[in-house]
């Protein structure tokens, strides 16, 4: 008989990048929701909490002291800056990908507009 599943997430599964994106991707949505305020910052603040708390996560069997993990690796605090830039860009991806259908005359082949390099999806 197949194991229940007792808990959604866990914080090994948000070490995960696919975790950890829809983890901010909720947390995102649902501080913009209660407060009413849609911003990319709220966006990219959960994204740096989450970053850091991976990192914490993955190096607290080395030290539990924030300053050894972030300040005594310099490399951690980077990578962890790197990873929420990362968080931060695919969750603005996922939320545009999942809120807006593209433009009907491309939908059914019309006439198709000039893709731009930075332009959304």
């Amino acid at each position: 008989m197949p194991e229940q599943l007792r808990e959604f997430i866990t914080p090994e599964s948000i070490t995960t990048f696919g975790g950890a994106s829809m983890v901010v991707w909720v947390l995102s949505n649902a501080v913009r929701t209660l407060t009413n305020h849609s911003s990319k910052w709220i966006v990219f603040v959960v994204s740096t909490l989450v970053s850091f708390a991976i990192t914490y996560i993955n190096n607290r069997q080395i030290s539990n002291n924030l300053y050894v993990i972030f300040l005594g690796e310099p490399l951690n605090t980077m990578f962890s800056i790197i990873n929420a830039c990362l968080l931060f860009l695919n969750s603005l991806g996922l939320q545009t990908t999942l809120t807006n259908p593209p433009p009907r005359s491309e939908q059914h082949g019309e006439k198709k507009r000039k893709v731009r390099w930075f332009d959304p999806w």
